[in-house]
């Protein structure tokens, strides 16, 4: 009978056993649920940046000539306008205009707008959206002219890891003449390296704010890939989370670009001591607040 009363007592026990370790897995399972949901963007959730397409030269910068070739770096360093224009002739291939074409639904009906120059020196962008409204017929502004640069450092001083924390800030000015002269156009902005994207992105978003809308971005280099993906998101989620960092990567990515997201996982799994995760949720805090 005792051993009759023992075993019944085990079966209980391993029932019980079972039903908390049941429960325990449903309670998991809804803690991933919630976890899933905040990794989870939502619609548009990288507002204008979702829109736009991109046409570059060349996905990968080439050191070669960003570091030696000549005519580069005058019309980067010393605004040398014939030696960008020089740049823009050898570099950008027809077979780049045609892609930039299938972009665009009425190529004739377009403006061209640069991005402006951090350094007042960076004649590139000016160029490339010359020599594309040439070929495309439409408008061409630069964007000195309708938008104050508000950011003092340029990106080529910044270290990689920090641009993201230096927002490119650009100002409109004259915007009604600039809402005319857009009219009914396809918007597409120029710049020459797509390094995070920050400034292209910063320039699309200062016109949108004014109700104009940019259809494409191109250039000489980079990822012209602007808006944050789904599983981007998702890893970033994953990487604060793991990290220990109280900030909804959501919200960090309405303010960031595609490379720019992929910069603070890096720097999340980085972080190491409790005053380095610190000073990273400070950071990433004031990104969210932007």
């Amino acid at each position: 009978m005792n051993n009759i009363k023992s075993k019944e007592i085990l079966n209980d026990c391993a029932s019980f056993g079972y039903a908390s370790e049941t429960k325990m897995a449903d309670e998991q399972q809804k803690t991933d649920a919630i976890s899933y949901e905040e990794t989870l963007p939502e619609e548009g959730i990288s507002g204008e940046l979702e829109k736009v397409r991109g046409v570059v030269s060349s996905r990968k910068t080439n050191i070669r000539i960003t570091e030696n070739d000549p005519d580069w770096l005058a019309g980067k360093e010393k605004g040398d306008k014939a030696a960008a224009d020089r740049f823009a002739e050898k570099f950008w291939s027809e077979e780049h205009t045609r892609e930039l074409r299938k972009q665009i639904e009425n190529p004739e009906n377009t403006l061209f707008i640069s991005v402006p120059s951090s350094s007042k020196k960076n004649v590139h962008p000016v160029s490339l959206a010359e020599k594309l409204f040439q070929e495309f017929g439409g408008k061409f502004v630069t964007g000195e002219t309708y938008f104050d640069v508000l950011h003092e450092r340029q990106s080529k001083k910044i270290g990689p890891f920090e641009r993201v924390f230096h927002p490119r800030i650009y100002e409109p000015v004259n915007s009604k003449i600039l809402k005319a002269a857009v009219g009914d156009r396809e918007v597409i902005v120029t710049d020459d390296i797509f390094t995070t994207g920050g400034s292209a992105a910063s320039l699309i978003r200062a016109p949108d704010r004014m109700g104009i809308s940019v259809k494409a971005v191109t250039g000489y280099f980079g990822n012209t890939k602007l808006a944050v993906p789904p599983q981007i998101i998702s890893s970033m989620h994953k990487a604060l989370k793991n990290a220990g960092i109280p900030v909804k990567a959501r919200e960090l990515a309405k303010h960031l670009t595609f490379e720019e997201a992929k910069i603070i996982i890096e720097l999340a799994k980085k972080a190491g001591s409790e005053n380095e995760k610190t000073e990273l949720t400070r950071k990433l805090q004031g990104i969210s607040d932007r």
